[in-house]
């Protein structure tokens, strides 16, 4: 799931998940729909992949790559 990997990343680069959301111009309602599954658009995993610093691969579960 997204949002797991989401999480992770922003742990491991001591930010908070509604931190990089907002950086990124998004709303934090973004944060509740990929809790409850949703996934996010390819636009949205390379912006919140830039505010993060990281490659947009690392935010994609293992199943998609």
């Amino acid at each position: 799931m997204f949002y797991e990997h989401f999480k992770e990343a922003c742990e491991q680069k001591k930010r908070s998940p509604s931190a990089v959301v907002l950086d990124a111009g998004m709303s934090k309602a973004n944060i509740t729909n990929w809790k409850a599954g949703q996934e996010p658009t390819l636009d949205t995993i390379v912006r919140l992949a830039a505010q993060l610093g990281i490659s947009p691969r690392e935010l994609v579960p293992e199943s998609l790559n």
